[in-house]
C-alpha cells in the first residue's frame, strides 16, 4: 500500500508542493531528502522535486531506471531521484501544485517542508483537518554518502 506525500517548499506566509505516490513515511522519505540536498543542494532539489516535474511515483537516490511493470507512457525516470509521472500536460501542472490553502491533498499523509537549514515534517489530521507538525529535521549528512 503507498504512503502518499507531498514535497513542498516555503512560499509565502505558507508552501507549495508536489504529489509523490509511494513510501512517503518519514522513516524513508526524510533519508532520500536528506541525501538528495547533500548531493544537489536544497534548491536544487526543490528545482528538480517541484518546478521541474509535476507529479511522482517515487523518490528513491538507489532507482537505476524504469522497471518492467513501469508504463512508459506515464513514467520517465529521473537519474538520482526516481521515478517521475509524465502523463500530466504543462496545462495541468498548476492543478498538480498543491499549497498549503488547498482542502484536498491527493490523499497524502505526510507533508516534506524543505526549508533552507532543515527539513519540516508533518502529518495530516483528518479529524482536524490540517497539517500537524511532526518534526524538524536538520540536513545533517554525515556519513549518509560514505
Amino acid at each position: 500500500m503507498s504512503t502518499r506525500s507531498i514535497v513542498a517548499e516555503p512560499y509565502g506566509d505558507g508552501w507549495n508542493g508536489r504529489y509523490i505516490h509511494w513510501d512517503g513515511n518519514p522513516q524513508t522519505r526524510v533519508t532520500q531528502l536528506q541525501l538528495l540536498v547533500a548531493k544537489y543542494g536544497v534548491e536544487g532539489v526543490r528545482d528538480t522535486i517541484i518546478r521541474e516535474h509535476f507529479s511522482w511515483s517515487s523518490l528513491n537516490t538507489a532507482t537505476k531506471g524504469l522497471s518492467d511493470h513501469d508504463d512508459k507512457s506515464r513514467f520517465a525516470f529521473v537519474d538520482g531521484y526516481g521515478i517521475a509521472h509524465t502523463d500530466i500536460s504543462l496545462s495541468e501542472a498548476d492543478d498538480w501544485l498543491f499549497r498549503h490553502t488547498d482542502k484536498d491533498f491527493a490523499g497524502s499523509d505526510y507533508l516534506y517542508i524543505l526549508g533552507d537549514k532543515a527539513i519540516i515534517v508533518c502529518e495530516y489530521d483528518n479529524e482536524l483537518q490540517t497539517w500537524q507538525p511532526l518534526s524538524v529535521e536538520p540536513y545533517e549528512y554525515a556519513g549518509l554518502l560514505q
